[in-house]
């Protein structure tokens, strides 16, 4: 999904992936991260917000978006996204729909983002 604001674009990506434990056992995780179309440098002014909310319970992630220039597997290995499983998947789902609220804001000089 992409998305306009502040003068700049943003992407909202999901990736799911196949994982296998060593007993063989095989599940499925999800990664969501914000990217900007623009540098690095440009991606350090803003945060993003991406949640995931029913019945009174919320998963959060804050972190400042990637620049699309970084890639999403940058992201994913470093543990810099969010991260859930099936179970949380269906947990938030609602009528078999997913849905992350994503909200970005600008970083002013007086905000810093602690990760």
């Amino acid at each position: 999904m992409m998305q306009s604001c502040y003068n700049a674009y943003f992407m909202l990506v999901l990736e799911k992936q196949d994982k296998q434990e060593q007993g063989g056992t095989s599940y499925q995780m999800f990664y969501a991260v914000v990217q900007l179309i623009g540098t690095k440098k440009e991606a350090e002014n803003f945060v993003y917000k991406l949640e995931l909310s029913n019945n009174r319970r919320r998963l959060f992630w804050e972190a400042s978006p990637r620049s699309i220039h970084e890639g999403v597997a940058a992201a994913i290995a470093q543990s810099d996204c969010l991260a859930f499983d099936t179970s949380h998947a269906n947990f938030f789902a609602e009528n078999g729909n997913l849905g992350i609220n994503v909200t970005i804001q600008r970083v002013d000089g007086g905000m810093s983002l602690n990760r």
